[in-house]
């Protein structure tokens, strides 16, 4: 389980889990997580699902990766339910002061064509967005990436330059996307 603000469940004293805090001013507050967390759920798939959305993780390189798996983790949470609304919150809570980059299309585009087509683990295929490029991107980089031999080798140029195939455009972090969504195990079939 992950907290709204992205942080992560730790051990309590006498080995309950406990959820690292703050509230709005900063401060410190602890929480019994008995009654949010689902019974099923042990500490070691807790630090699993941890390391997935980490922020801080090797596969997220840059805010967009970090507003890939943040808009994930509030749909998981039943914060948000609809994946346009967790990727605007997201954008928001990542880029809290340029309304440019919590409103790029194409990262958005990329992302919600992912969630339209079923590809992202969790999210129920719909209608989130109108963008057919981006979309289009995002599918194909999916595509490059379930053929590859070696996927964790891949980088956001040289899968763009795959999904390119030859085209020159120039690149707007939409495999940024794909790739936090991929390497936190994400994509459906990766």
């Amino acid at each position: 389980m992950i907290l709204a603000d992205g942080r992560f469940p730790t051990e309590g004293k006498n080995g309950g889990t406990m959820f690292d805090a703050t509230d709005r001013f900063g401060r410190d507050e602890f929480a019994d997580a008995s009654d949010l967390t689902k019974p099923d759920l042990d500490f070691e798939q807790l630090r699993h699902q941890r390391d997935a959305f980490n922020p801080e993780a090797s596969h997220v390189r840059n805010k967009y990766g970090q507003t890939t798996l943040k808009a994930i983790a509030l749909i998981r949470t039943g914060i948000c339910q609809a994946p346009p609304k967790a990727w605007q919150r997201a954008a928001q809570e990542i880029f809290p002061n340029s309304f440019d980059s919590q409103n790029k299309g194409c990262t958005k585009g990329a992302f919600l064509g992912l969630c339209q087509e079923g590809l992202v683990k969790g999210v129920p295929q719909g209608c989130y967005t109108r963008s057919n490029d981006n979309r289009a991107y995002a599918i194909q980089a999916v595509n490059v990436l379930r053929r590859a031999t070696n996927a964790v080798g891949i980088g956001a140029s040289e899968l763009w330059t795959q999904v390119m195939n030859g085209r020159i455009k120039k690149p707007n972090s939409q495999m940024d996307v794909v790739l936090a969504l991929w390497h936190a195990g994400e994509i459906v079939g990766s």
